[in-house]
């Protein structure tokens, strides 16, 4: 179990074990008789011959699994901190560099739509700073007890920003790591009570999309399928009456979802037009440190609440550690197009 510590407390005991029988070798020693001259013989030792233990598959698959696994995730979390705008400051549950690392590595090697493709959640977006933003405004002025439904949340910082503003929030995405650093996330803050958590798949049809008065993705068009079903997922929020915000910085299937929704929509503006900044910077860092992103929001119907929300003046920022660096290593390592 991931609460079981060795000794020095310095990692789960049987994630050190495994850790040690995947890079241990072991020494095989051999004895031979030797001549002293005299006729006698004498025993002595060979140099040891030194082989790479063999670890069979389903150990080496258990050992990744129990390192990508939540509890290991959970352990070494990451906190970001997050000041939405003034007054709203709240703490996002990032993986370690090394969690993301192995994400990223898993994501490499895994077959196409298995969930380990997709390392994305581990880490906190520029698009979900802005989105963050333009959640605050309509957490503001929508009636007492409305719900908000976030797809591909990650570590879901507009899921905590609404659930902070008094908003129910159902967060969901393709894998459970992130959700599981988000509930951590939620619970330390107090607003378990508004959180929930569910893994749902965007591009899976046969599945209804999960209920909100208010459907928020930000980040997710950065391949032409998801983007489509993102489109979809859209319309079928509209025909229920939700408001539907998503934020994006500009990735290849912005096009995709905004012909779809315009051939669907032909009355309505579809059109990124609210644009904020998010800032990404590390904790006591000078100007060399911190890096901004633009980002747009699509906003459906066309209020213009989040429009007036999100301002390249009045940046969303998030400061992380030193040691971890002003970028995401997930996001330094994944290349995601920007049209």
């Amino acid at each position: 179990r991931s609460d079981l510590r060795n000794e020095s407390g310095s990692g789960p005991f049987w994630l050190k074990m495994l850790r040690e029988m995947a890079k241990s070798e072991v020494s095989h020693s051999s004895s031979s008789s030797e001549s002293d001259g005299s006729g006698q013989a004498t025993s002595s030792k060979r140099p040891a011959k030194r082989r790479r233990l063999h670890v069979p598959a389903c150990v080496v698959r258990l050992f990744v699994d129990l390192e990508t696994s939540s509890g290991a995730a959970l352990a070494d979390a990451v906190e970001v901190k997050v000041h939405v705008q003034e007054g709203l400051d709240v703490v996002v549950l990032e993986g370690s560099s090394q969690r993301q690392e192995q994400l990223v590595e898993l994501a490499v090697r895994a077959p196409p739509g298995a969930c380990e493709t997709d390392p994305y959640g581990a880490a906190l977006w520029p698009s979900g700073q802005v989105l963050a933003q333009a959640v605050a405004a309509y957490a503001k002025v929508m009636p007492k007890g409305a719900s908000m439904l976030e797809l591909g949340a990650g570590c879901g910082l507009a899921t905590l920003v609404a659930a902070k503003l008094g908003m129910r929030a159902l967060a969901t995405d393709f894998r459970q790591l992130p959700l599981d650093l988000l509930s951590k996330a939620a619970h330390q803050q107090g607003l378990s009570s508004r959180v929930q958590t569910r893994v749902f798949d965007v591009a899976n049809t046969s599945l209804a999309l999960p209920p909100g008065d208010l459907v928020v993705a930000s980040d997710l068009l950065y391949d032409r399928v998801t983007a489509a079903a993102l489109a979809d997922r859209t319309l079928e929020a509209l025909r229920r009456g939700s408001i539907v915000l998503l934020g994006d910085p500009g990735r290849l299937g912005c096009e995709v979802l905004l012909q779809k929704l315009r051939h669907a929509l032909p009355d309505q503006d579809v059109t990124f037009r609210g644009r904020g900044i998010a800032r990404q910077q590390v904790d006591g860092g000078g100007e060399g440190d911190s890096r901004e992103v633009a980002v747009e929001i699509l906003e459906l119907p066309t209020a213009g609440i989040a429009r007036a929300a999100v301002k390249p003046e009045s940046p969303c920022v998030a400061t992380r550690p030193r040691h971890v660096g002003a970028v995401s290593l997930v996001e330094s390592t994944c290349f995601t197009s920007a049209r």
